[in-house]
C-alpha cells in the first residue's frame, strides 16, 4: 500500500494551469490519503466539499502539490479544513503549496513542509484586493496565528515558511 502511495506522489507535478483535481483516497493503516495537484478554481470547494463528507470522522492525511490559484471560494475551502480537525498536510520536498494551498494547508491540524504566500489578487486585474485579504487575515487570527505572522505571509512576495 505504502508503494502505491509513493506512486501517486511521483506522478504529481506541479504545472500552472493544470486542473486542480483530488486522487483517491487510499486507505492505509486506518487513515486516508489523497493528493491534491493542479491550480484552485471554481470548482475546488465542490471537491473539498465532497471529500470531506465522505470522510467526516476520518483522519486525512493530504499530499499537496499545487501552486494555488483562484481565491473566490478560499475562506469556505479554510472553513471546512479547519471544522474537520483531522486533516495532516503533507508538502514533499519535491511538490510546491503556493498561495491558496498554503491558505489551505494553514487551516489543518497539523503541516509538515513548505508553505508559499503572498496577498490575495483580483484574479483580472492581478491586483491586490484588500477586502479579501482583510477576511482571509480575520479568519488566520480566529485561528489563533499572531498578527504579525499574518502580515508577513500576506505580503505581496512569496514568503517560504517550514512548518516541519
Amino acid at each position: 500500500m505504502k508503494r502505491i502511495i509513493l506512486l501517486l506522489l511521483l506522478f504529481v507535478t506541479p504545472v500552472f494551469g493544470e486542473t486542480f483535481s483530488i486522487s483517491g483516497p487510499i486507505k492505509y493503516n486506518g487513515e486516508y490519503h489523497v493528493v491534491i495537484s493542479g491550480t484552485y478554481d471554481s470548482n475546488s470547494f465542490k471537491e473539498f466539499k465532497k471529500l470531506y463528507d465522505e470522510h467526516k470522522n476520518e483522519v486525512l492525511i493530504v499530499h499537496a502539490n499545487s501552486p494555488g490559484g483562484n481565491a473566490d471560494d478560499i475562506i469556505k475551502i479554510m472553513d471546512l479544513v479547519r471544522e474537520h480537525n483531522k486533516t495532516i498536510w503533507v508538502v514533499s520536498d519535491k511538490s510546491v503549496c503556493d498561495s491558496c494551498c498554503a491558505l489551505t494547508a494553514i487551516s489543518s491540524k497539523q503541516v509538515y513542509g513548505k508553505l508559499r504566500f503572498h496577498g490575495i489578487t483580483n484574479s483580472t486585474t492581478g491586483k491586490l484586493n484588500p477586502f479579501m485579504n482583510a477576511q482571509v487575515m480575520n479568519r488566520l487570527s480566529s485561528y489563533g496565528i499572531p498578527n504579525s505572522q499574518i502580515q508577513m505571509m500576506l505580503g505581496y512576495v512569496l514568503v517560504p515558511f517550514n512548518y516541519e
